[in-house]
């Protein structure tokens, strides 16, 4: 039997953890540790009690504060769309039955995260993870709009 490259973990949703989005966080940095950390003591995260967009003003997204490596940070709330989840993995070494050079575990799931940029709040222009979310929402409705309408050309 062929080996493939990379086998994902198949297993069912149900019994994987969420975790919220308060507690997941995109950050504009690289941090070279991979394990445990004392995020709580270093990472202090204030919820804007009114949500602000760019300029100022109130918007409806919920919006973040924080400071990292004395740097101001300013965060969104950034929910999964409809229809997807997303899913956080490990690499671990794969289950006797499953024939791949590598295997990415299913550890937790979840349906949205918070969005870090410097200074200003992240933006679809301005943010990568931001604009992939949009372009999933623009694919959405370019495939339903393609399904309702038949063209003819003659």
């Amino acid at each position: 039997m062929d080996r493939t490259a990379i086998a994902l973990d198949k297993r069912d949703r149900s019994s994987v953890p969420t975790v919220k989005a308060d507690r997941l966080h995109l950050l504009p940095c690289s941090i070279h540790h991979d394990g445990p950390a004392n995020i709580h003591a270093y990472f202090t995260v204030t919820k804007d009690e009114v949500p602000t967009d760019q300029q100022g003003e109130k918007g409806s997204e919920e919006t973040f504060q924080s400071c990292f490596r004395g740097r101001g940070l300013r965060g969104v709330k950034v929910p999964v769309p409809k229809g997807y989840t997303g899913s956080i993995y490990a690499e671990t070494k794969p289950p006797r039955d499953v024939k791949a050079d590598r295997f990415l575990k299913l550890e937790h799931q979840f349906d949205g995260f918070v969005s870090w940029r410097h200074g200003d709040l992240p933006t679809i222009a301005s943010d990568d993870a931001l604009s992939a979310i949009s372009w999933l929402e623009i694919a959405e409705d370019v495939s339903a709009f393609r399904e309702r309408t038949t063209l003819s050309f003659e």
